[in-house]
């Protein structure tokens, strides 16, 4: 569904939830003191929480490891020869405005640990007190942080834009409207009715094409609800997905093969939809007399991986990760209609369910949507 592509985009009236890190982490040390690095070598022993650690023995040192490999979280000295660690710390959130620091401080120096967390640090360690867990505890509060202000962030963006890009395609069918309506206005107080059908037909496909945008609009807000995880058998999944696309594929004799599918967990309504979907762009953009689907799928551990292919258009390598942003479109409503929405739908119904998707194609040789599902 190539008009009715997008990616999951913003979760506006609901609030997100801070990740839990459960991967090692890397560490960078930012310390001029030799013995401090020692003692961190010992603390932070690579193992369930921490995966590497790296080492700086000073600020023009530790900025530029940082920015050749950023690192999950930054262990910073506030006394330093040169740039103190608050001058490192504001350079370093020019390179990354998310960075996780955490500022290592002496004993008597809260002051200083408060305008450290002022200027973006994530947590303070007093490094007279300092432990192991002490120390463990620091990077893995301010890593977390650091991965909720990054959500917080990403989410802020893409709101902006989908209100954006939301603004200009309401716009586009409001302008038919007024448009088309003042031309019929201005027939009829003329007395000349040649045009009026001509008329009144663009204004009823305005209308048609503002109440498919509301309308997908509304389905997609209300996927934000909390979804109930139960036992799903993909043949039910599909089979009513056919059902819904029966008039569509009968048009176009197309043909659509599926395998022997798996029980998955998640909701049957949004995997109908999801399938729905994806099949549906298999059709649609589709160029054969006789457009062919296929529906596969493999186990890979806790995972089922399923793949939809389609013998259609194609779509450009360069646009592969284009076509899942929210109302993107490879071509214009007057060759392919939709409201620019069927992926993004496609994508957020998959992350809920703790998934993945993606696409592989080729100009001219059709498409591969994959997605990825928690096996029963």
């Amino acid at each position: 569904m190539l008009g009715d592509m997008g990616s999951s985009i913003f979760s506006p009236s609901i609030a997100p939830v801070a990740p839990t890190v459960t991967d090692p982490v890397d560490v960078l040390v930012i310390d001029d003191s030799e013995d401090d690095r020692d003692l961190y070598a010992r603390l932070l022993k690579p193992g369930v929480q921490v995966q590497t650690v790296d080492f700086a023995s000073d600020g023009e040192e530790g900025l530029a490891r940082y920015h050749d490999r950023p690192t999950d979280c930054v262990l910073l000295d506030f006394n330093m020869p040169g740039d103190d660690g608050l001058a490192v710390l504001e350079r370093l959130k020019a390179i990354d405005p998310h960075v996780a620091v955490v500022m290592m401080t002496g004993e008597g120096n809260e002051n200083i640990a408060v305008a450290a967390m002022k200027a973006g640090a994530m947590d303070y360690v007093v490094k007279d007190r300092i432990t192991a867990s002490v120390l463990l505890r620091a990077i893995v509060n301010a890593t977390e942080k650091a991965a909720l202000v990054r959500k917080i962030a990403a989410q802020h963006e893409e709101q902006v834009n989908f209100i954006r890009i939301l603004v200009h395609d309401v716009r586009a069918p409001l302008r038919g409207l007024t448009g088309f309506s003042d031309m019929l206005a201005e027939d009829l107080e003329a007395g000349t009715y040649e045009d009026v059908p001509d008329h009144l037909d663009m204004i009823k496909l305005s209308a048609t094409r503002l109440n498919a945008l509301v309308d997908t609009l509304a389905h997609y807000a209300l996927l934000d609800g909390k979804m109930a995880h139960e036992k799903v058998d993909m043949n039910d999944v599909v089979t009513q997905a056919l059902d819904n696309l029966r008039l569509v594929i009968d048009e176009r004799n197309a043909q659509v093969d599926v395998a022997i599918l798996p029980c998955v967990t998640g909701s049957g309504p949004e995997l109908v939809q999801l399938l729905q979907n994806l099949i549906g762009n298999g059709i649609k953009y589709n160029d054969r007399v006789a457009p062919t689907i296929t529906l596969s799928v493999k186990s890979d551990g806790d995972e089922q991986i399923f793949v939809v292919e389609d013998n259609g258009i194609g779509i450009p390598e360069a646009k592969l990760t284009a076509i899942f942003r929210p109302f993107e479109r490879l071509w214009s409503r007057d060759v392919y209609e939709g409201t620019g929405l069927g992926l993004a739908i496609c994508r957020k119904i998959i992350e809920r369910h703790d998934g993945h998707i993606w696409c592989e194609s080729e100009v001219g040789s059709g498409s591969r949507f994959c997605f990825t599902l928690p096996a029963v």
